[in-house]
């Protein structure tokens, strides 16, 4: 994330720009964490230490220190343990533009993603069906038999995640910021 002129430039793999006004920031910085830590189980982060996490992100907005103060904030008020940010585009594939994951985890979850896994990821299916903007667990967006689906066989058993969540932001009608949450089993 680089702060240039009046807004944000999130620079994606160095193939594309997506200019975002610094407001969708903010709104995840403060109205996105609140629905996070509101829809996510196991508060593990209670009182004060959550409003200084907030005010510190809200400090780096526009710095390269956002993004992991943003990631500390979602895992220590939440279950989760990792976060991937990635931007969604309708005819292009989705790039990368952050991820806190160990290298093995990188390896075995990131790198086989956008080769063609995403084709099959029901978060980017939801982006091309026109998801709204929210906060939404995976386990509410899949069919019954996703555990039985060539995605779920092929990659995302492998990438050992237990428990997801995607947040959409809406940046124009062609792409989309991605926030993905993850628990992995422990190994």
């Amino acid at each position: 994330l680089i702060k240039r002129g009046i807004g944000i430039t999130l620079c994606c793999c160095q193939t594309r720009v997506i200019r975002i006004d610094a407001n969708i920031l903010g709104h995840i910085a403060t109205d996105f964490v609140a629905l996070i830590i509101q829809n996510a189980q196991f508060h593990t982060n209670t009182g004060t230490g959550r409003f200084k996490q907030i005010a510190e992100a809200i400090g780096k907005i526009g710095t390269e220190q956002y993004t992991t103060c943003l990631a500390k904030i979602l895992q220590s008020n939440t279950s989760y343990d990792s976060l991937f940010i990635s931007a969604f585009f309708k005819n292009s594939p989705p790039e990368q533009l952050y991820s806190n994951l160990s290298p093995m985890d990188e390896k075995r979850s990131i790198a086989p993603y956008f080769v063609n896994a995403y084709l099959l990821d029901p978060w980017y299916l939801r982006f091309l069906d026109g998801i709204d903007d929210g906060v939404y667990r995976l386990a509410e967006h899949i069919a019954d038999e996703f555990t039985h689906s060539e995605y779920y066989c092929n990659y995302y058993a492998k990438t050992a995640l237990r428990d997801e969540m995607g947040v959409f932001i809406h940046i124009n009608d062609e792409a989309s910021l991605v926030l993905s949450l993850g628990r992995r089993s422990q190994n």
